[in-house]
């Protein structure tokens, strides 16, 4: 419960400060939506090169990096 309460407060508290910091930068409304699909991009880069294929692995393995 700490953690999720700290991440509300440090993220969720901090959402609006930023997104009018973004808009106030950019001068334009669309502003903290770029930013999210920017993240996005990052994110889904990160998740593309950082895990392995699974598919034509057996379902019978016990752990990931077993061959």
């Amino acid at each position: 419960p700490i953690g999720y309460t700290a991440a509300y407060v440090l993220f969720g508290g901090t959402a609006p400060f930023v997104a009018t910091g973004l808009v106030s930068l950019a001068g334009t409304p669309l502003a903290p939506g770029f930013y999210l699909m920017a993240l996005a991009a990052v994110s889904a880069l990160v998740v593309l090169f950082s895990f392995r294929e699974t598919m034509r692995l057996p379902l019978t393995r016990t752990t990931v990096l077993e061959k």
